[in-house]
């Protein structure tokens, strides 16, 4: 029977059935109703010849790693903030029993533990003998002390004819690490009175030299005696003190000829080098 509508205005035969206005050819399925073709299983469902025959893989299951860890974390958090708690009420209850908290410490009034009196192990140097002040000790004999190139400190007195330097040891700059003597007297002629000029002058130095750099009585008295007994000939020029080295030159003499004549210069040299202390 074919579906072909009456002409406009015409109604069909009476006892043909009637096609509702608007409605859907035969044969076709509802509005809103999808289609599928000859042999296409509905939606959602999967035809098991896709995979072979097999049935079709599980869904994906959703990652809950990130909860997971999240929740972790969340307990850790918890039970720190629990522990610093009751740590907190325990260290209260403590302070409470006990009343004011305990004194801060105050630094120590002995003058032998304050940095100034603390000595410091160095490489061959005078331990806590400064370089300040051994300037300062010798300054107050009289003595006009600056640096000079090689970083030495240089004092001189005398219009020159006192000389003690002090160098700073190897190892700190802030220590004594040499200290010399070098006296001078100049005259016409071969001025033989100049050797024992220097000698002299360089006796009555020497304690202020050994008062600076051996604070301990007994090593400043055998430095004393060695100077005393090897100044005029230094033989020999050299000994070691309890680990410091000390060193004379006997008087040498220069002499230079001008319009004048002969004119000679003598000088006296001592050193002390400090120790090795580590």
């Amino acid at each position: 029977m074919s579906n072909q509508q009456p002409p406009y205005g015409q109604q069909p035969p009476y006892g043909q059935p009637q096609q509702p206005y608007g409605g859907q050819p035969q044969g076709q399925p509802p509005y809103g109703q999808p289609q599928y073709g000859p042999g296409q299983p509905p939606y959602g469902q999967q035809n098991p010849q896709q995979y072979g025959g097999y049935p079709p893989p599980p869904p994906p299951r959703k990652n809950r790693t990130g909860l997971i860890v999240a929740g972790v974390v969340g307990a850790v958090v918890l039970g720190l903030l629990a522990v610093v708690g009751i740590v907190a009420l325990i260290l209260g209850d403590d302070d409470t029993a006990g009343g004011s908290a305990p004194a801060a410490s105050q630094p120590s009034s002995d003058p032998s533990t304050t940095p100034s009196a603390v000595k410091r192990d160095c490489y061959k140097c005078f331990p806590g003998v400064t370089m300040t002040a051994a300037q300062t000790a010798v300054k107050a004999k009289g003595y006009a002390c600056k640096p000079d190139k090689s970083g030495a400190i240089e004092c001189l007195k005398d219009h020159g004819y006192r000389v003690i330097s002090f160098r700073p040891s190897v190892g700190d700059d802030e220590l004594v690490g040499t200290v010399g003597l070098l006296m001078f007297s100049n005259g016409p002629g071969d001025h033989p009175q100049g050797s024992p000029r220097t000698l002299a002058m360089m006796h009555s130095e020497l304690p202020t030299v050994l008062a600076v750099v051996f604070p301990d009585a007994s090593l400043r008295a055998q430095a004393a005696q060695w100077f005393q007994g090897n100044l005029a000939t230094c033989n020999p020029s050299r000994s070691t003190i309890s680990g410091f080295d000390v060193i004379c030159q006997r008087p040498t003499r220069i002499s230079v000829t001008g319009k004048k004549g002969i004119f000679s210069s003598w000088s006296s040299d001592a050193s002390i080098e400090g120790a090795r202390t580590r």
